[in-house]
């Protein structure tokens, strides 16, 4: 049994909340200059499809090796300097991402019984894309280090997959 790519649903999930996002402002937009009669609820959605599509978005970003990096120190050490190098980037990356899953957790547990306006959601909902994110990010600095562990290029976890 083949699992799916872990990069491809965290790429289709913000893709996911984006095309949502674009679909409601493209109806609100109807609604408020033809109907005359504006969609209340779609800031809160909105918002909420945003926080979320940046955050598992910045997840698949960094299983899919595509956030920015500044190399110009890295590519002047030698082989063994830059293995070393990578794995303390991706540990360094793996503290952020416990960090920001951590606080995030504790942001969305205080505000779990706090409603939003419109929908009337918990807040807790939207906060915790924060920790969602961070796991993300924290799952795919792992992998990285296990392969460069196993003396790869973490360029090519994806296809280890």
């Amino acid at each position: 049994m083949r699992f799916p790519d872990p990069v491809k649903v965290f790429d289709f999930l913000p893709a996911a909340a984006l095309g949502t996002i674009m679909l409601l402002t493209v109806a609100a937009v109807f609604q408020r200059y033809v109907m005359s009669t504006p969609i209340a609820w779609l800031e809160e959605v909105n918002g909420l499809l945003f926080l979320w599509a940046i955050m598992l978005g910045s997840a698949a970003a960094k299983g899919a090796g595509s956030h920015l990096s500044i190399d110009i120190l890295t590519s002047l050490l030698p082989p063994r300097g830059q293995w070393i190098m990578s794995i303390v980037v991706e540990v360094l990356t793996l503290f952020v991402a416990g960090l920001m899953s951590w606080y995030g957790y504790l942001l969305a547990s205080q505000v779990q019984f706090k409603i939003t306006n419109v929908l009337g959601i918990p807040y807790s909902y939207i906060d915790y894309a924060v920790p969602a994110g961070g796991i993300g990010i924290a799952l795919f600095s792992i992998r990285n280090i296990v392969v460069l562990c196993k003396g790869h290029d973490p360029s090519v976890a994806k296809e280890m997959n």
